[in-house]
């Protein structure tokens, strides 16, 4: 037969976790080694000191002195708590402390002090490099680190930044991190405040899921509500940058409802929590068709929210592999209360002089046509971002296009897209903002 007395004394003396017993008055009468390592004390036998006593004296360790002598005034019969502790050396920890009262021997506490330091900073940075729902869902759910995945309805949200390369390229890579891990920091605070989960940021742009991994019955809502509280904080972001010197930026965002395969996604060796489908791919083209401020979302989300929405305008667009058109809706509030902020009022100049003249280019796909045709310029807005064209042939809303502008000293070629016909003329929205937009501007308007 094995000596239990001698085994329990080996487990006692070689166990990672600090343990402590102590009187019924908080006298120490035993530690292990690890608890004399975390603490620094040596516990020698007929030294009378109380175990609060052996905790250096900081103020980061009020909690720990206060939950010991808590226990012994109040006779406390079990406890666990996670409390910070700071040792003589300065080095920070986080415990989760145990306390057993046991009438044994005239009242004995039992300690048991469990360092979770590391285990709580792997949690914390797996929260940021994912998002606190999918790391919750990972770590608390019997089969959140299996493969596989279940089809779900969900709403997909996807934004990005209207040409972000190109208004940031002069930045240097410190300052192009800075504004824009700003930006991001503005937009996860609103998603995950809508109850959306961020599945990852693609580039300059965030794919989000509304209803997954947790259930949400409104999802659809709750999407649209963060896209128009997305938008609305913009402004902050803008005077944000402003302040410092950095572009302003403009976020276009679309939504799609439906059916997607959700879960993990990858290899053994490396997985992440994705989506995957169909519904994804119509919410990564509905973006693509918006532009800066706006919020575009498809028939399927707008069947799904019982709110009232104050929409200001459809489109219908061919997509690959669908059997008919589909239709998108310009989004402009929620609900009884949640609206975009209103638009400045536009201001217009008019267009003159030989620079008014352009050869457009349609974009089909992402290929632009060699072929252009003969356009001009009759209006630009005063902030650079819109103009009213008439045009040889016929526009499409949502078409993009190249303009081919001439001055005295350049030629550029400028990305804009078609956003609605206003008579025989139509309103394009610059998507691009290189340097010769400026040139072409002045030239544009000398004068007017």
């Amino acid at each position: 037969m094995p000596d239990v007395k001698k085994l329990i004394e080996y487990i006692f003396t070689n166990m990672e976790d600090a343990v402590c017993i102590t009187d019924k008055g908080g006298f120490l009468l035993h530690a292990n080694p690890a608890a004399e390592k975390l603490l620094g004390f040596s516990c020698r036998a007929g030294e009378e000191k109380k175990i609060w006593e052996a905790i250096p004296y900081v103020e980061g360790n009020d909690a720990l002195v206060q939950l010991f002598i808590d226990a012994v005034v109040n006779g406390t019969a079990a406890r666990q708590r996670l409390v910070a502790y700071e040792n003589a050396a300065g080095k920070e920890f986080m415990l989760r402390v145990s306390l057993q009262y046991t009438r044994d021997e005239g009242g004995l506490f039992i300690i048991i002090m469990n360092d979770l330091t590391e285990f709580l900073r792997v949690n914390s940075a797996f929260a940021r490099y994912t998002s606190p729902q999918i790391a919750a869902y990972v770590l608390g759910s019997p089969d959140g680190e299996q493969p596989g995945g279940v089809l779900r309805q969900v709403t997909i949200l996807m934004s990005d930044l209207r040409d972000f390369t190109g208004m940031t390229s002069d930045l240097q890579p410190g300052e192009l991190v800075e504004i824009t891990n700003h930006y991001f920091e503005k937009m996860v605070e609103v998603i995950e405040g809508r109850m959306g989960t961020v599945i990852e940021f693609l580039g300059d742009g965030i794919f989000a899921v509304f209803g997954a991994p947790g259930e949400d019955p409104k999802h659809a809502a709750h999407a649209v509500e963060c896209a128009v509280e997305m938008q609305n904080r913009m402004p902050e972001v803008n005077a944000w940058n402003r302040e410092r010197g950095y572009p302003e930026l403009s976020m276009g965002i679309g939504i799609n409802s439906g059916e997607a395969v959700i879960g993990n996604i990858g290899s053994p060796l490396k997985m992440k929590f994705g989506c995957m489908g169909d519904t994804v791919n119509m919410a990564g083209r509905t973006e693509s068709l918006t532009v800066g401020g706006q919020i575009c979302v498809t028939q399927a989300t707008v069947s799904l929210i019982k709110e009232p929405l104050e929409l200001a305008g459809e489109h219908s667009f061919l997509a690959k592999g669908k059997d008919g058109p589909m239709t998108i809706y310009d989004v402009r509030g929620i609900g009884n209360s949640l609206r975009l902020y209103p638009k400045e009022q536009l201001v217009w100049k008019a267009a003159s002089g030989r620079e008014a003249e352009i050869m457009l280019h349609h974009i089909e796909g992402k290929i632009v046509t060699a072929e252009g045709f003969p356009a001009s310029v009759r209006q630009i807005s005063a902030d650079k971002r819109y103009a009213l064209i008439s045009a040889e042939k016929a526009l499409k809303p949502l078409q993009n296009v190249v303009l081919e502008t001439v001055t005295k000293d350049s030629v550029s070629r400028l990305t804009a897209k078609v956003i609605r016909q206003e008579g025989p003329d139509y309103v394009i929205c610059f998507t691009s903002r290189p340097a010769g937009l400026d040139r072409w501007f002045r030239a544009l308007t000398d004068g007017a």
